[in-house]
């Protein structure tokens, strides 16, 4: 797999940005995880084939909610729906940047502290975030072999 980390970062920046006004940075270590984890997971088939994967604390995925629903209080499935977004916003903006034609799955969305998302015989990016409020967001990228 090409490296696509580099790509990873301005893509994750650039929604961060543009989506929800937040600034981010990348993190070698941002500390254990939470708990109240949560995964959005997006698939891409085609030309290029794996899966797009955003772990983040259930708090930066609220928070996320607020932003996207402006301002409304926010339940689990609000909270949901925003991760699925980011993560089919994340996976959109990758896609173009992978060989064509290649198309989106609909996003799925996990949680709980057991969760694990792994996908035997791909290969591995994974660039990891933390925002200034403390959030952590993981980014992981899997191309089928």
């Amino acid at each position: 797999m090409a490296r696509l980390d580099r790509a990873i970062v301005e893509v994750v920046h650039s929604v961060a940005a543009s989506v929800l006004g937040v600034e981010i940075a990348e993190a070698s270590d941002p500390g254990p995880p939470s708990d109240r984890r949560l995964a959005g997971c997006v698939q891409i088939n085609g030309a290029w084939s794996g899966s797009v994967i955003l772990w983040c604390d259930e708090d930066f995925a609220r928070a996320c909610a607020v932003m996207l629903f402006e301002g409304e209080i926010c339940g689990d499935a609000e909270t949901r729906d925003a991760l699925g977004e980011l993560t089919n916003m994340v996976a959109g903006n990758l896609k173009t940047l992978l060989p064509a034609p290649s198309h989106l799955s609909l996003p799925s969305v996990g949680s709980g502290p057991e969760l694990v998302c792994d996908a035997p015989g791909t290969e591995l990016e994974n660039v990891q975030f933390q925002l200034a409020s403390g959030e952590r967001l993981e980014v992981v990228v899997r191309q089928d072999r």
